[in-house]
């Protein structure tokens, strides 16, 4: 079964581990797994996705469920379901920003198979989540789902707040706005979304075509 891989211009394509194998380089292996270390200490993103991952009964064992190794194009990471590993491309993940970055974006597709035990090959399973941005000013999280929905986290309590709901599908991009707003963007719906949140209404922009 081809895996999930995450790339700057393809990113959700499928990828085949043992087709693309390449050969190792050292420094670039300690340096990704340095990277590793440095996102679980450092990123508020990672954490968030590491405790939520332990309140399932889902821990991470870095030697089982981490690996850093080369990989082939312009490919950083995956998530592989067949091994529940996420790989992260060691010679193209270039600075710790990307590693953070990428790191979580695995830990959300790990998260999902954790919680639905995700199979790719049924439609049900695929309201994964795509995106996260801190609610500026507090401790809540905002995360954008293929459920077309964006939903509020509180970190403090490890909970669940509320659910937005507008989309009419796949949202795949978030980000926290001043004022206490998001903005989402969805993708096959070809909507931008400024949601107000204390005043639960939001702005549309429909996209041209």
């Amino acid at each position: 079964m081809a895996d999930v891989g995450e790339v700057s211009s393809d990113q959700g394509k499928s990828y085949d581990r043992a087709e693309h194998r390449l050969n190792t380089d050292q420094k670039q292996h300690r340096i990704c797994l340095e990277r590793v270390e440095r996102a679980k200490e450092q990123s508020s993103y990672v954490r968030f996705m590491l405790n939520a991952m332990s309140k399932l009964g889902c821990n991470i064992d870095d030697a089982k469920h981490i690996v850093c190794e080369p990989c082939n194009g312009k490919l950083l990471g995956g998530f592989d379901p067949d091994k529940k590993e996420m790989f992260l491309c060691e010679n193209t993940i270039y600075n710790q920003q990307a590693m953070d970055d990428v790191l979580t974006h695995e830990l959300i597709h790990a998260y999902d198979y954790c919680r639905v035990k995700y199979d790719p090959d049924n439609l049900k399973h695929l309201a994964c989540t795509e995106g996260l941005a801190f609610r500026r000013g507090s401790h809540q999280l905002f995360s954008a789902s293929h459920d077309k929905t964006v939903k509020i986290w509180n970190l403090d309590e490890m909970a669940y707040v509320e659910t937005l709901f507008g989309h009419q599908d796949a949202v795949t991009g978030i980000d926290s706005l001043s004022r206490d707003r998001a903005a989402t963007a969805g993708g096959r719906d070809r909507t931008l979304r400024i949601w107000k949140v204390v005043e639960e209404s939001q702005l549309v922009f429909n996209g041209a075509g």
